[in-house]
């Protein structure tokens, strides 16, 4: 797999949460997204929900905001982005999801839906959709006043035969001949996740944080707790979350008889900053990091030998 290298030393220039505007002349303009200028494209981690109106949940606040420029993914797993976009109101657009090499990945792309709890709007339930796919904000769909948003899963699934290095990844939304694009530069690492039997989740509800989807299994590995919840097979934004924790668990096992499986155990929960005997005790976590705490141990595991 060729490195892009020029668009790799780009990329790394973009200061985080920039927004990409392509104007119908080909000029890049660059606006922040507190502007919320009226074609935008924006791309969180699995663990920042966003509401109608653009605002990440406050369930999901905290820490500083994980830039996802050039995220580090396993083969033989899956990645999974956030990606929100800002329209004009009354105006059909058209998203894209553009890879360089071509079909690399398999990538699946799905609109989320926001279920009220209290006065709170929270992006749960998944609906697959088509690329290209045709949206409109607000929308009638949802029902909801004032929406500003509309917001998706980008789920990629890297096959092990993928080699390690670098694919440019690239959400793209079209409006009446104007551009916004989010560039993206996948590093494919050298880990391979093993193979992994498929069940049911075992879910809290979507009031909690997002980071609550992968605690139930942590709590398994590290102290021997038997996971507590519900099994859930509707397809949510926390399914994904947790099937995707699933993968990283089946790597930190293999990785044991390498690294110890005490090195194993305190690089996943490096994130947190405490020992895995304190995780165990814990009954509150809290992160400097916010949810994506989660995120540091997950590249511990991804960066067993090389950094791409």
């Amino acid at each position: 797999m060729t490195e892009l290298t020029t668009f790799a030393v780009w990329t790394r220039r973009v200061v985080r949460r920039i927004v990409f505007t392509l104007v119908i002349t080909g000029v890049l303009v660059f606006a922040s997204p507190a502007q919320a200028q009226e074609l935008e494209v924006w791309v969180y981690s699995e663990f920042r929900r966003v509401d109608p109106f653009g605002q990440i949940i406050p369930q999901d606040r905290g820490g500083q905001i994980r830039e996802i420029l050039s995220p580090l993914v396993a083969r033989n797993s899956y990645a999974t982005f956030r990606l929100v976009v800002w329209a004009p109101p009354g105006q059909f657009y058209y998203l894209y999801v553009g890879t360089n090499p071509a079909q690399v990945f398999e990538i699946d792309v799905y609109k989320e839906l926001w279920t009220k709890q209290g006065d709170q709007w929270i992006p749960d339930r998944l609906v697959p959709v088509n690329l290209p796919h045709r949206g409109h904000v607000p929308d009638p769909y949802h029902g909801i006043p004032n929406q500003k948003v509309e917001t998706f899963l980008i789920d990629i699934w890297v096959p092990k035969t993928v080699s390690p290095g670098r694919v440019r990844l690239e959400p793209q939304i079209a409006l009446s001949g104007r551009w916004a694009i989010y560039p993206m530069e996948i590093r494919v690492s050298d880990v391979v996740a093993p193979d992994v039997k498929p069940q049911p989740p075992l879910l809290v509800g979507p009031e909690l944080p997002s980071d609550r989807a992968v605690l139930s299994l942590l709590k398994q590995y590290l102290c021997g707790i038997h996971p507590k919840g519900r099994r859930v097979r509707e397809l949510t934004g926390r399914a994904l979350i947790w099937r995707n924790a699933v993968r990283d668990l089946a790597i930190a096992r293999e990785q044991e008889a390498e690294r110890g499986r005490e090195a194993v155990r305190k690089g996943l929960v490096s994130g947190l900053g405490v020992s895995p005997e304190e995780f165990c005790r814990a009954e509150v976590f809290r992160s400097p990091h916010g949810p994506e705490w989660y995120l540091v141990g997950r590249d511990f595991l991804y960066r067993r030998k090389v950094d791409y």
